[in-house]
């Protein structure tokens, strides 16, 4: 768990650090399990779904490919239904830009 956090962390960070620049939202995977990652915006009221991304052990994805220009962001990752063991789940914090 605390791999994912550092995850969404380090993600949602670099997002910051990206802003106002021509920028996208890079997950990287720390864990030793597939991970399918569920990004979302939101902006004036409205949130925006961006889908799953897969993100294999070690490996980095983008996200979303836009320029990161809403007002926040949110993050959440689980394990692939092919872990044989327990389903985990980690979510993120919300960034404002």
């Amino acid at each position: 768990m605390k791999h994912l956090l550092a995850l969404c962390a380090a993600a949602l960070a670099s997002a910051v650090a990206a802003l106002p620049a021509h920028a996208s939202l890079r997950l990287c995977n720390r864990t030793s399990y597939v991970l399918y990652a569920a990004t979302a915006s939101a902006d004036a009221g409205d949130a925006f779904v961006q889908g799953w991304t897969r993100i294999v052990p070690g490996s980095c994805r983008v996200a979303i490919q836009n320029d990161l220009a809403a007002s926040a962001y949110f993050v959440y990752a689980r394990t692939s239904s092919a872990h044989s063991g327990a389903p985990r789940a980690w979510n993120g914090n919300e960034v404002r830009a």
